[in-house]
């Protein structure tokens, strides 16, 4: 929220490797559930590596991690 607060023009790019993609996604999923912190959303870049969230995460948070989640 710091980065992206009222006045900062710039954009944030997020990037999470292996389990990093899990927490990264979790606060991106938390962020677009506010409504004031919706917008935030269009000025961020999200990049995974590494990343088990359509595999393994999927299976073992299926409620959080899902295909409609995901994409």
């Amino acid at each position: 929220r710091w980065h992206l607060a009222p006045g900062r023009t710039g954009r944030l790019a997020v990037c999470g490797h292996s389990q990093g993609s899990l927490l990264t996604f979790a606060t991106l999923v938390r962020l677009s559930a506010s409504t004031a912190d919706r917008a935030l959303l269009d000025r961020v870049a999200y990049l995974t590596f590494g990343s088990q969230l359509q595999v393994m995460f999927a299976r073992g948070f299926p409620a959080y991690v899902n295909r409609a989640a995901v994409t």
